[in-house]
This record gives structure tokens, C-alpha cells and sequence, in this order.
């Protein structure tokens, strides 16, 4: 996608700006201070909706939206609207900042895809690059350059990516743990049913381990009612074939299973609780003490720093390879000892936070089973057979089961230095988990299971199967999850280490790419740099990406210890369009730089000027800012930059925004607009000036006195008359570079010219009419012509865009448009600073 309009109005300090592009490279220049980075934004906010030097640190508390728009404006009338194409394919959008939203302006039902790949490459940075990003693609520790890099090879979300993969891995793991624990849990109440309530049945050594054991006791209870032996546990329900007894309903306390799980929620309670209330307590001392103390957690964060640290002392010698001070390699390896042995305390300090939490988790664990099988015991009573507050006593558990159950998911999730109800003290968890009616329900039920005679025997065996049959499909059921919860651990697993696997070999491949055609690059902009592929590093580690050019020492070094600035800006910009080519889709086309390379010198600005137009622009259109005159004339000169896509912001201040310099050397386009426009006074008077101003500088480059007129009353005729003589004079004497080459002696250098032998005599001859074409064409452009109605009325855009034409051979003759400038007589011909038009004999 390429940028052909462009129109931003009370947007930052840009208050109206209205620009046309061709698809070739667009250059915008001016000093500090004018709108050009704004002018950048806007068109980042036009694709993304944000600018993202108005977030991060630095930016304060401000709100990003309301530094957007002109502060004497309002957000309703700041907006950018711009059109884009690519391969005949267009659309037009706008973006308000009263909503933020993207409207499209063109007849299109929705967003071509050519444009949603130029908006995801310009929110995630790839194909931006200003002064400040490309120093950090150079001068940063390697940690860092990984970060750097990120948005330009897409790692960003890779790295997302591969955080969730691991995040996902490990909750998945933990699940298992946790399914693992309670399905153990569930057959351990399941076996225990059966073990307390088949006791006559029960050799007193036997203790019920397996299924087989299980199976064994349920037929064995089943005999009692004449009942078929079940082959399985999984075959039927345990009580089928046998009719519910006649008695009365057993009271749940009559049950020894009941008793038994009654028991020991009541011990977890008086002696298991205030073990969680001690680790709980010493929880949060340990983590008061990490977080009070700065160098704790400053050391224990930059752990793996210090580690880097220490590995690339022998690379950096006597400098400190993370801040480039001086140091002596054993003053530098005895501080990063001291700091890495700090980090060392602050992490086991980290691993006895882990620690308390999982152990008051295990403890939580441990009751949580046969709280639940008690409530469901109380729950399957009836009520109405009771007397007791049977329902209140079942409710008041479940609020226990269900606060202790959260408190234990709580603990186990989030930051390590997180924890829940955090602001009680040890002392007070108790209150904050035991319901308030806790302690009478339990008093009730005990003094209640004391007068409860235990039920006979056919009612015990029968509720024994009943009971276990649903403890039995719980177990089940369990079971089932913890299969499930298996295959998704063993997948995540898999799935985690085959994209590390890839990961890292798209990645290598990648850097691989990249560095083939970095070295291509900085072999073609700098000589000073002798570079190759096998010299060259560029790979991925564990904690980022290293980068090394070779030095002339034959070794590898980090690039800001041995190189200057200027060398730096030219690896940081080889670097940036060796991954653009690499990793940003075909379909983006759009790349921008803002005013970058400025520490490099002219000689390597022209060379890099020349490389972006031969080798990257028919791939992409570079949207280019700078400040400095001459890299805007570099820029200028090559073929990619269109003389219409160059835009010359002059000034600016705060009442009418950025002011967009009108360059009187290059009129054509004001002309051309008012000519469209039928405003024949306006184009008339610009052709006017123009003429004036060429005829006026004309006569002082080439050195011609303008006669018989007072000078303030001088108009383009006069001008004219004096100059015509002069250059017809010079063309007639004028050789080309063919037609010296002849008498030139061997080994002499034959100088180019910008003519050949027909153009200087087409020039000759036109110059030789100029006089008839003054007479027929320059009253078109007099002053006075289109004050007349009778005369204006008459007189069309055709006639008037005639006269204009028959000068701009002359005018081609006095400035060249390539590198800016006005051409003057030498003692070698008619020259400017890029070229010589014709030779001086």
C-alpha cells in the first residue's frame, strides 16, 4: 500500500496540511520544531488509533487522547483523512478523535487486506524507524536487543505466545496435581464407606487398599439381602436387586461412616486450623520482609542480569559490558560475586514464600474431601423425619467447604507475593474462615452423635451400599476428569517444547536472512566497515539476541565500544531494511523514517541515499523527514523522490499550525492547481512572479546588466531582453562532451554533459525565437490583462498554460530541479552542483 493523499487538520500542532503523493518516495523536511514527526503521527494514528510516543514512561498521568488534537481546537474537528493504493486497489479512510474510530470514506464494503497488513506493521513498529530506535538497535546490552527487536521480526506476539504456551503448561500440570490429589481423596472415602460400614463382614486385619478388596466387601453386603454377586464395581448400582428397607430412615449420626468424617472435620478444626493460621502468619512476614526491603527485590529481578553480566566480562575487557564504565576485570567480577550472592538470598527467600503456600494448601486439601461427604451425608436425609436443624447444620458446612475452597484457589494463583486477605492478621484468619455458626453447629451435631444409637444391621448394610454407590461415581467421575486433565498436561507439554523446537529454528533462519542481507547492505554504504557473513554474529539466546560486527582486529566487539556515531547509524538502518525485506509482508509497501542518520557524514548520506533508491525503491515507498539541508538534497537528487512528493515545512507557531514552505523555484504545482481551478488571475500572476524571479536571478548568475529602467520599476520583459542575448551568446560558443572528446589528449578525463549536440541546438533555435514568443505569449501573463472583463472573459486555461510552456525551456536552462540549485557560468561551461549542462571551449 502506497500514500497518495494525505490531510491532517487540528491534529498535535498541525492545523490544516493537505498533501498529494505519487507512489514514488516522499520527503519531508524543515528545522526542528515545524511538524514533521507530527506529520508521521498522524498518519500512526490514522492506521492504529494511538501514537505511541504519547504512552510510557515520560508521559506522565496525561491522558494520550487529549494531547492529540489542537489545543485550540476540539477533538470533533481533529481528524486524518488519507487515501492509499496499491496495484489499482485504493481506499480512502478517516480517523476522528472524538471516537476514535476508522471510517472508510471509499466505496468498499470492507478493509482490503493490503491495508490491514500496513496496519498491523505499523502498530507493531515494523516498518517505522526514527533517531532514537535506531541507536537502540545498536547501542543496547544484548538482554535489551531482544526487546528492541521484537516488533520488527514479529516477536512480540510470538513471545506473547510462547509465555501463554508456558503459562498454560504449567496450569495444566498443576490441575493434574490437583485432580490427582482429589481422585486419591474420593477412593480413599469411597474405600473408607465401605471399611466403616461393613465392620461385621470385615476381618479385623483386613484394611480395603484396591477395587478387587471393594468389590469383594459389596457382594459380601449384598449377600445379606440374597443378592446376585456383581462381577465389576462398574456393572450395576450396588443396591440393585434389593428393596429399600421398611424402617424408618436412618438418622445420618447413626452411621459410622457419618461419625467417623464428623470426627475428623472437628480435629482438622481444633488442631490443623491453627497450623494454617501460624504459616499463614509467617506468610506474611516473610513477604512484608521482601517487599520493605528495595535491594531484596532489586536483586532477586536482575538475577539473570548479573548472571549476563558475569559472561561477558573476558568479551568487554576492562569496560563494564552493562553501563561501559572503567573497570578492572577483578573489581568488576568481585561487585557482580557480591550482587549475584544477594540475589541468591533474595530467591531462596522467594522459594520459602513458594513453600508456606503450598503447604497451607496441602493442608486445606486434607479436610476439604470429608467435609464435602459430610455435608452431602446431611444433605441426603430428609428433614422432615427429624427433629433436628438437620438442613441448618448441612448449610452451615457447605459455607465452610466453600470459603476454605477458595482460600486454597486463592493462595495457589496469581503473583507469588499475592496472597488472600492479606490484610488479616495471622491470629484473625480463623474468624475470617469459620462461618459465625460454625462452632454451635458442630457442638449440636457432636452431643447429638453421642445419643444416637447406631442403626441394625440390615439398615447399616443397606445404607453402607446406598452411600458408597455415590461415592463410588464421584470417584468415577473424578477419575474420568483426571484423564482429561492428563492428555491436556501431556499436550501442553508436547506442544511447549515443539514450539521452543520451531521457535528457535524459525528464528535462527530468520537472523540468518537478516544478516545476509545486512552484510550486503553495509558492504555497499561503507567501505570503512570490512564485513562478511561468516564474520558477522547475529543470534538468538536465552536471554535476547547478540549482535557483533568484526573489528579490524579480526575479533567480534559491540558495535558502540569501537565504532563512531555515524558508522553506528548506518549499521542500525542496514540492520532496520535487512529485517524489513525479511519479515514485513510485500503488501505493506510503506516505510518511514524519521529523521534518521544524522551523525553520518555527506559523503556516506549520498551513498546511502543511492542504495535506498536502487535497491529498495520499487519495493517500498520510503516516507523520509529530516531537518538537515544537505541529507534533504541527497534525498532530493535520487530518482525515488518525485519533485512532487517532496514537502518543505518552513515554520510553525502556535496560532495557525505548521506552514508548508511554497518553493517559488518549483511553481508548476500552485499553476497547475489554480489553472484546474479556472482561476486564470491567480495562475497568470504566479506565472508572472515566476517569470520575474527566474529573468531577475538569471541576469545575476550570469552576470547581465539590466538597462534602461529604474530598478524598482523592472518587469520580467526587461529582464528577458537582457538575459536572451547572454545565454544565446554562450549556447552558440557551447561544445558537448562528444564533441570534445576528440581533441582531448589520451588519459585526460572527458567531463560529461547534461546536453548533446541536439539539445544545445534546439536551444540555440529557441532562443533565436524568443522574441516572437515574448510578443505572442508574455501579454498572456501582464498584470494588467485580467484586470479587463472583455479581456479575461476571452481568454481561457488552455491560451494561458500555452504562454506558460514556451518559457520553461529557458527556465530549464537557469535552475536544475535535480539537486536544487542555480546554475551560473564557470571556467568550465554552464554548470550546477550535480551536473554541467555544456562545456566552455
Amino acid at each position: 500500500m502506497k500514500l497518495r493523499e494525505l490531510k491532517i487538520e487540528q491534529f498535535r500542532g498541525i492545523r490544516d496540511l493537505k498533501l498529494e503523493f505519487s507512489d514514488e518516495g516522499i520527503l519531508i523536511y524543515g528545522p526542528n520544531g515545524v511538524g514533521k514527526s507530527s506529520t508521521l503521527q498522524g498518519i500512526e494514528y490514522l492506521l492504529t488509533g494511538e501514537v505511541e510516543d504519547l504512552k510510557g514512561s515520560g508521559t506522565g498521568r496525561h491522558s494520550q487522547k487529549r494531547d492529540l488534537w489542537h489545543k485550540d481546537a476540539s477533538p470533533e474537528v481533529s481528524q486524518v483523512t488519507a487515501k492509499f493504493s496499491q496495484n489499482g486497489e485504493s481506499v480512502r479512510v478517516r480517523r476522528c478523535v472524538s471516537d476514535g474510530e476508522l471510517q472508510i470514506l471509499s466505496d468498499q464494503d470492507q478493509i482490503p487486506h493490503s491495508f490491514q497488513a500496513l496496519q498491523t506493521a505499523v502498530k507493531s513498529k515494523q516498518n517505522i524507524l526514527t533517531r532514537d530506535e535506531l541507536l537502540r538497535f545498536i547501542d543496547v546490552a544484548d538482554h535489551e536487543r531482544s526487546e528492541v527487536l521484537n516488533n520488527i521480526l514479529r516477536l512480540d506476539e510470538i513471545d506473547s505466545f510462547r509465555k501463554t504456551v508456558q503459562t498454560v503448561s504449567k496450569d495444566f500440570k498443576n490441575n493434574f496435581q490437583r485432580a490427582k490429589e482429589k481422585t486419591e481423596e474420593l477412593r480413599a472415602e469411597f474405600y473408607n464407606e465401605l471399611q466403616g460400614g461393613a465392620e461385621d463382614v470385615l476381618d479385623s486385619s483386613t484394611k480395603i487398599a484396591s477395587n478387587e478388596t471393594a468389590l469383594e466387601i459389596v457382594n459380601n453386603l449384598r449377600n445379606q439381602y440374597a443378592a446376585e454377586p456383581l462381577s465389576s464395581l462398574e456393572e450395576k448400582d450396588f443396591t440393585v436387586e434389593i428393596s429399600e428397607p421398611e424402617n424408618e430412615q436412618v438418622h445420618p449420626l447413626a452411621r459410622s461412616t457419618t461419625k467417623n468424617r464428623l470426627s475428623r472435620v472437628h480435629n482438622w478444626v481444633s488442631t490443623e486450623l491453627l497450623d494454617v493460621c501460624l504459616k499463614y502468619q509467617e506468610l506474611q512476614d516473610q513477604i512484608q520482609e521482601f517487599e520493605s526491603d528495595p535491594e531484596l527485590r532489586r536483586d532477586v529481578r536482575s538475577q539473570d542480569l548479573i548472571a549476563q553480566g558475569q559472561r561477558l566480562i573476558e568479551d568487554d575487557g576492562d569496560k563494564c559490558p552493562l553501563c561501559l564504565d572503567d573497570w578492572s576485570d577483578r573489581e568488576l567480577q568481585s561487585l557482580l560475586t557480591e550482587r549475584q550472592q544477594n540475589a541468591e538470598e533474595a530467591a531462596e527467600l522467594r522459594d520459602k514464600i513458594r513453600s508456606l503456600k503450598d503447604d497451607i494448601g496441602k493442608k486445606i486439601r486434607k479436610v476439604l474431601v470429608p467435609l464435602e461427604s459430610l455435608v452431602e451425608d446431611l444433605e441426603r436425609a430428609d428433614p422432615s423425619k427429624f427433629e433436628d436443624n438437620i438442613a441448618e447444620w448441612a448449610n452451615s458446612l457447605d459455607k465452610l467447604h466453600s470459603t476454605l475452597h477458595g482460600f486454597e484457589k486463592d493462595i495457589g494463583k496469581g503473583d507469588l507475593l499475592e496472597i488472600p486477605l492479606e490484610t488479616a492478621e495471622g491470629s484473625e484468619l480463623k474468624t475470617h474462615l469459620l462461618p459465625t455458626e460454625y462452632q454451635s453447629t458442630v457442638d449440636e451435631l457432636i452431643e447429638l452423635e453421642k445419643d444416637t444409637p447406631e442403626s441394625d444391621d440390615t439398615m447399616e448394610a443397606y445404607g453402607t451400599l446406598a452411600v458408597a454407590q455415590d461415592r463410588f461415581e464421584s470417584f468415577l467421575e473424578q477419575e474420568m476428569s483426571l484423564g482429561s486433565h492428563k492428555q491436556y498436561m501431556e499436550i501442553s507439554a508436547q506442544l511447549e517444547s515443539e514450539y521452543q523446537s520451531v521457535r528457535s529454528q524459525l528464528l535462527d533462519d530468520t537472523l540468518d536472512e537478516i544478516k545476509e542481507e545486512f552484510v550486503s547492505l553495509l558492504s555497499n554504504l561503507t567501505n570503512d566497515i570490512d564485513v562478511s557473513s561468516a564474520d558477522v554474529k547475529l543470534q538468538s539466546y536465552d536471554d535476547g539476541i547478540k549482535f557483533r560486527p568484526p573489528f579490524h582486529d579480526g575479533e567480534t566487539r559491540r558495535p558502540q565500544l569501537f565504532y563512531s556515531d555515524g558508522q553506528q547509524d548506518i549499521m542500525g538502518l542496514s540492520l532496520f531494511l535487512a529485517m524489513c525485506r525479511s519479515v514485513t509482508k510485500e503488501e505493506v509497501g510503506l516505510v518511514l523514517l524519521d529523521d534518521v542518520l544524522s551523525s553520518v557524514d555527506a559523503e556516506h548520506r549520498s551513498q546511502v541515499a543511492e542504495i535506498v533508491d536502487s535497491a529498495y525503491g520499487d519495493e517500498f515507498q520510503f516516507i523520509l523527514t529530516t531537518h538537515d539541508k544537505v541529507w534533504s538534497r541527497h534525498l532530493r537528487q535520487t530518482a525515488n523522490i518525485d519533485h512532487e512528493n517532496i514537502v518543505h515545512l518552513s515554520d510553525w507557531d502556535y496560532k495557525s499550525g505548521t506552514r508548508q514552505h511554497i518553493d517559488i523555484t518549483n511553481p508548476w504545482k500552485n499553476i497547475d492547481f489554480h489553472l484546474e481551478n479556472n482561476d486564470i488571475t491567480a495562475a497568470a500572476a504566479w506565472a508572472r512572479k515566476t517569470a520575474e524571479f527566474f529573468g531577475a536571478k538569471g541576469c545575476k548568475q550570469f552576470d547581465t546588466e539590466v538597462r534602461f529602467r529604474d530598478i524598482e520599476h523592472l518587469g520580467f520583459e526587461d529582464y528577458f531582453q537582457s538575459l536572451m542575448p547572454k545565454l544565446t551568446e554562450l549556447a552558440q560558443g557551447g561544445e558537448t562532451a562528444s564533441e570534445s572528446s576528440g581533441d582531448s589528449e589520451e588519459g585526460d578525463d572527458i567531463v560529461p554533459t547534461v546536453y548533446c549536440d541536439e539539445d544545445l541546438e534546439d536551444l540555440i533555435s529557441t532562443l533565436g525565437e524568443m522574441q516572437s514568443i515574448k510578443e505572442q505569449n508574455l501579454w498572456g501573463m501582464h498584470r494588467n490583462v485580467h484586470h479587463s472583463q472583455p479581456e479575461k472573459a476571452s481568454y481561457s486555461e488552455t491560451e494561458l498554460r500555452k504562454n506558460i510552456e514556451a518559457f520553461e525551456d529557458i527556465f530549464d536552462v537557469l535552475y536544475c530541479s535535480v539537486c536544487d540549485c542555480w546554475r551560473e557560468e564557470s571556467n568550465r561551461g554552464i554548470e550546477c552542483e550535480c551536473s554541467l549542462l555544456w562545456l566552455t571551449p
